[in-house]
């Protein structure tokens, strides 16, 4: 059984991820959180690999760093989560007002 241990909401976006030594982004469905994202794939990406990743939230682009967590086991379904690697606040504050934009979040 999976257990959700999410400390922030999720809200589901487009997100488009390059790879070291790739010139392109690749586009993934998913959802973004304060924290990082998710990526709806079935092709793993090690833990640990440093990406850049790019989200378009509320017309804006936005080009972060990121760093592979963990891949989902199986019998959770597939995906990759994300860690955001050198966030800066503006790009936090954006990330959350986008979030609170798009859903209610009870406190």
């Amino acid at each position: 059984m999976h257990q959700d241990r999410r400390t922030s909401p999720r809200v589901p976006v487009d997100v488009g991820v390059k790879r070291k030594g790739s010139r392109f982004f690749v586009k993934y469905n998913g959802d973004v959180s304060t924290n990082g994202v998710f990526l709806n794939t079935a092709i793993p990406l090690p833990k640990g690999e440093k990406v850049e990743i790019e989200l378009t939230i509320g017309g804006e682009h936005l080009h972060l760093g990121g760093e592979v967590l963990a891949q989902r086991p199986e019998e959770a379904g597939l995906g990759v989560s994300v860690i955001f690697s050198n966030l800066k606040e503006e790009e936090r504050k954006r990330i959350e007002e986008y979030i609170s934009s798009v859903c209610v979040v009870k406190k």
